[in-house]
């Protein structure tokens, strides 16, 4: 073999072994593109699927606060209903028939020749014959008899104060009867 076909054969192995690199570098930069393309959608994957959890989570907090918002306003409007129910019991009080003799009887029971006697400007007609009717004061209807540093209040609205916590579940009974639990959304 002479010179030229020696030369000739390097040549030609050197441009084989070229192209064998070169087909190996295009093989692993393909196969680090899938590599990655492959760990970019794993990522993006998982990314979508935590966000999806967090705003799942998100919004049962936020459905939450909802039905707790929605519970609270109920109630409170159920409060607010029989607070009207106690209001409008003070006001019928004084159109019983019987009122002005419970009045004179608390106070013959109740009031002796020291104490003071006070009733609402409304109810002072009802007592004219008291020696020791007092001061006006503003309560719906009753009576407050003042002994010195004592004070029986029999007043509606103290009536009233005292029973709320016995009558209130009762009243709420009547007022807003058992329904069906609505369903959850």
């Amino acid at each position: 073999m002479g010179s030229e076909e020696l030369l000739a054969k390097i040549r030609s192995d050197a441009l084989k072994r070229v192209e064998e690199t070169r087909a190996e570098r295009d093989e692993r930069v393909a196969a680090v593109r899938r590599q990655a393309e492959e760990e970019t959608a794993r990522l993006e994957q998982e990314s979508r699927e935590k966000t999806g959890r967090e705003a799942g989570m998100i919004l049962e907090r936020a459905r939450s606060r909802a039905r707790l918002e929605r519970r609270k306003m109920l109630l409170a409007a159920k409060w607010e209903v029989i607070e009207r129910v106690f209001e409008a019991a003070k006001g019928r009080v004084r159109k019983d028939p019987e009122y002005a003799g419970l009045l004179k009887g608390i106070v013959e029971r109740h009031a002796g020749g020291d104490s003071e006697v006070r009733v609402s400007n409304e109810d002072r007609n009802l007592l004219g014959g008291v020696k020791n009717l007092g001061e006006p004061v503003d309560i719906a209807a009753g009576v407050i008899v003042v002994q010195g540093r004592k004070s029986l209040d029999f007043s509606v609205g103290e009536a009233l104060a005292a029973i709320r916590t016995e009558l209130a579940p009762e009243l709420s009974r009547d007022l807003f009867p058992a329904q069906e639990k609505p369903a959850q959304s």
